[in-house]
Formats: C-alpha cells, sequence, structure tokens
C-alpha cells in the first residue's frame, strides 16, 4: 500500500478503517467513524508531563519501606516499562500500515505520543526515587516471569509484523518494474522449488493475523497492568509512595482511553459486515478466548510471585487473583463476548474505580460492574494489614 497515491478518487465514507482501496488526504470535515477522533480529542485534553509530579517524599518513603514491600514496588515496575517500551512503538508499527480511516490514524497517533511519555515517566520515576536507575533497566530482562509474559504478548504483534513484511516486500518485487527488480522477479519467481514460500500472503491471512493483534491490544490496555495498578494504588491507601500512585493515576486515565479505542474498534469489525472481518472473527473464537485465558493466567501467575513471602500493603494474591478474573470478565463483556469465570460475582478491590476515574459520572455503561457498596472494605479482606487502611 502506497503512503500517497495521488491517483485515487477515494469516499472516505465508504472506505474500510483497514485494507481499504490506499491513502492520499488525511481529511477530517467528514468521517466514517467521528467515535475514534472524539477518543483522539480526549488524549489530547489529557495531555501531562512527569515532572508536574514531585517525588521527593516517595525517596524517603521508598527507603523505610520493608524488604517485601521494596520487592514488589520494584518488580511491578519493571513490567510497566516492559509493557509500555512495546506500546510506545507497536501501533503504528503495524495497523498503521495497513489503516485507510482518517479518524483512527490520528487516534493511533495520540495514542503512541502517550505510551512514550509514560515510558518516560517510569525513567523520571526511576531517576527521582532511585540512587541508581539502573539497578532497576539492567535486570529487567533478567526476570524470568517478566520475559514469559511477554514473549506471550508480544507474539500476536511479531506475527502481524512479519507477515506485513512479507507481503509489502513480495508485492514489491512482483509489481516494481525497475531493471533490478526484473531481475530479482525472474531470479525468484521462475523457481518454481521455492514459488510456494515466496507468495504473498493473502489478504484474508492478513486480516486474521491483524484481529488476533487486536486482541493482544485490547488484552494489554484492559488486564495486562491491572495487578501493578492495583499494588501501587494500595501502597498510596496506606499514605506511602502518593506521587507515584498520581503519577500511575495519570497512565491510568490513559490506558483507560486507549482500552475504550480499542473495544470500539473490536465492536465495529464484528458488527459491520462491510469492514469485511465477520469470517476471520468466526474462524478465531476459540484462539480469542484462549488468549484471555492466558492473559488472566499469567496475571494470576503474577501476583502469586509478587506475594509469595507474605501479604502486605493490604493485598494478597487471592485478592488479586478474584480481582484479575473480575477485570477479564469486565473486558470480555465489553466487547459482547460471556464472562470466563461464572464464580465472580462483584468487584473485590471497589476504591480501585476512584483510582482509575471509574466513577459513576465518568464510566462507560460497559465498564460499570454492578456491586453492592454497602459492603465495607474491611469485611473481604483476609489479612490485618487492612487495618492501616
Amino acid at each position: 500500500m502506497k503512503l500517497y497515491d495521488e491517483q485515487l478518487r477515494l469516499d472516505i465514507m465508504s472506505e474500510p478503517i483497514f485494507f481499504g482501496s490506499g491513502r492520499n488526504i488525511q481529511r477530517y470535515d467528514i468521517m466514517k467513524y467521528p467515535e475514534f477522533y472524539d477518543l483522539a480529542e480526549k488524549m489530547d485534553s489529557n495531555f501531562w508531563k512527569p515532572a508536574e509530579i514531585g517525588l521527593t517524599q516517595d525517596a524517603l518513603d521508598y527507603k523505610e519501606l520493608v524488604d517485601i514491600a521494596q520487592n514488589i514496588f520494584n518488580k511491578n515496575l519493571k513490567r510497566q516499562i516492559v509493557w509500555d517500551s512495546n506500546q510506545g512503538r507497536d501501533i503504528l508499527a503495524t495497523f498503521g500500515r495497513v489503516c485507510t480511516n482518517p479518524a483512527f490514524e490520528v487516534a493511533m497517533t495520540r495514542l503512541q505520543f502517550q505510551e512514550v511519555n509514560h515510558s518516560d515517566t517510569y525513567s523520571y520515576i526511576l531517576r527521582n526515587v532511585f540512587d541508581n536507575p539502573a539497578d532497576i533497566l539492567d535486570t529487567i530482562l533478567e526476570e524470568i516471569t517478566i520475559t514469559k509474559h511477554t514473549i506471550r504478548t508480544m507474539k500476536p504483534y511479531e506475527d502481524f509484523y512479519k507477515l506485513l513484511a512479507k507481503w509489502e516486500y513480495l508485492n514489491d518485487v512482483k509489481n516494481d518494474n525497475s531493471t533490478s527488480y526484473k531481475k530479482l522477479r525472474k531470479l525468484v519467481f521462475g523457481t518454481a522449488e521455492y514459488l510456494h514460500i515466496l507468495t504473498p500472503p493473502t489478504e484474508y491471512e492478513l486480516k486474521k493475523a491483524l484481529w488476533k493483534a487486536l486482541i493482544g491490544w485490547n488484552i494489554i490496555e484492559g488486564i495486562r497492568f491491572f495487578v501493578s495498578f492495583a499494588c501501587t494504588f494500595a501502597f498510596a491507601e496506606n499514605k506511602k509512595m502518593t506521587g507515584n500512585a498520581q503519577e500511575l493515576k495519570l497512565i491510568a486515565r490513559d490506558e483507560i482511553l486507549h482500552l475504550q479505542l480499542t473495544q470500539k474498534l473490536i465492536n465495529i469489525l464484528k458488527t459491520q459486515e462491510e469492514e469485511g472481518f465477520f469470517e476471520v472473527i468466526e474462524e478465531c473464537k476459540d484462539e480469542v478466548t484462549e488468549m484471555y485465558a492466558n492473559a488472566a493466567k499469567d496475571e494470576i501467575e503474577w501476583a502469586e510471585e509478587l506475594f509469595q513471602d507474605g501479604s502486605i500493603i493490604g493485598l494478597n494474591a487471592d485478592i488479586l487473583t478474584r480481582y484479575m478474573k473480575h477485570i477479564t470478565n469486565t473486558r470480555l463483556r465489553a466487547i459482547k463476548e460471556p464472562k470466563m469465570f461464572k464464580e465472580i460475582t462483584q468487584n473485590p478491590l471497589p476504591w480501585m474505580d476512584q483510582w482509575l476515574g471509574q466513577g459513576k459520572e465518568e464510566v462507560l455503561p460497559q465498564e460499570l460492574e454492578i456491586s453492592d457498596y454497602k459492603i465495607g472494605l474491611m469485611s473481604d479482606m483476609e489479612d490485618d494489614d487492612w487495618n492501616d487502611l
């Protein structure tokens, strides 16, 4: 697909979001899906920089934390750095290459800027809280569980990225009429033995890879961060590391908008036949279910690793396990899929909604979970650490 095709006479209102006729003018006077542009506007209005929040007290607080609490803080920070480092690169490098909807393009660019800002925020936290930031940054790849989960998380992106590269290159070889390409074409495509290997992927294969990458994107934004968010905000509930919590509250506010973007896109592809994804979505139903199950399993495993030495900061692995099951059910419901964990009937951490900006006036209807807020916070807890709240 060309970056700019001056010969196209595009009907913006009939072009699909992906794999359309091509691209030329970005225009926003008319839009097929203005909801994407509205989300981009919200991302713009949320602009912030990490240095707006002081972390002097956090540096003092960190030194006073017991070893278990420091370990939880460090490991979650490492994991957040990995997720946002990937998100700061992956969206435009994959979805951006085949997008033919200007409103979704502008939303992607805003989102990618925010993800890079998140990475900048983690470095700001490291510089201001730790004596030597390299103690964290240089040891991330030594964390076996983080690496294992990252490989699983990145696989849909990597598969889509590689397939796109093959599609773009082999189509260039087929269509370029320069002398060098003619010789290469004769060498490559004139050899029957390798012809099946060097045939460009079909649009159906590309759409299938895109769909799974989109599900992976939704999972990152809606599931992968939430154990670390819960730990971060639990520190602040205990009046510790409050500056860090304010930084992460801003990040979480961004991530909720990113989540909404993926939810809108998924639901459009599932309901609008002209987008051309119905057959792909039906074929991938079992794989998608498995992706959500694996994500929940990973987050539960992460919670168990964080709290393997005992409960602290008012949390434990059991509470976070139930919370991640609740979050997974909520994310599935938002894309019109059945809940996975039927035993979970309410949010075990209702206080998280305030940190995530999900009060009754702010949250989208599909993000609401019916909970009995008359039940006291302490009644659902099993360890004495909640007494400090």
